[in-house]
């Protein structure tokens, strides 16, 4: 699946995802950040911690933690960023629990042998892998960080 953004989209995504501050000559500028904040999604109240950082080992996380009465959901990508200001993804994993029903999904990008490890249900399948492949999460950050340098061809392979 490859994501393609216009110009009217451009600058909505903007407004949308303006959560990271990285300068034009670097993008290892980009800021950690955690916000926790409620919502109401149908009348239901919804809890969120939504983090970025850095890491020690330079690398960078970013998650997501949301909960209401009826489950909960956890998301985690782990990615670097090359010397040419893109996102490399390492890990992604994906945790829904609802209602009882539990969904667990994990992506690992294993780049020296070019290979997409994904696993769902216990069961895993390997995938091959090409150069700027990235995660629903790290999809978006790569987003704001090309508006951000003012890229005008936006258009990201999602794995």
């Amino acid at each position: 699946m490859t994501f393609t953004y216009g110009r009217a989209t451009s600058a909505l995504a903007i407004l949308l995802f303006g959560l990271i501050t990285v300068s034009t000559s670097m993008a290892t500028d980009i800021k950690s950040y955690s916000a926790k904040y409620s919502a109401n999604f149908n009348g239901m109240e919804i809890e969120a911690d939504h983090r970025l950082e850095q890491l020690e080992s330079g690398q960078f996380q970013e998650t997501l933690k949301a909960r209401n009465i009826f489950g909960k959901i956890n998301e985690r990508a782990l990615f670097s960023i090359s010397e040419s200001q893109q996102i490399v993804p390492q890990e992604y994993s994906y945790e829904r629990s609802l209602m009882g029903k539990k969904r667990i999904e994990k992506q690992v990008f294993d780049w020296p042998n070019q290979e997409l490890r994904y696993t769902k249900k216990d069961k895993t399948t390997s995938l091959p892998l090409q150069s700027g492949y990235l995660d629903i999460i790290t999809q978006k950050l790569q987003l704001r960080l090309d508006l951000q340098s003012g890229e005008e061809t936006l258009s990201y392979p999602v794995i």
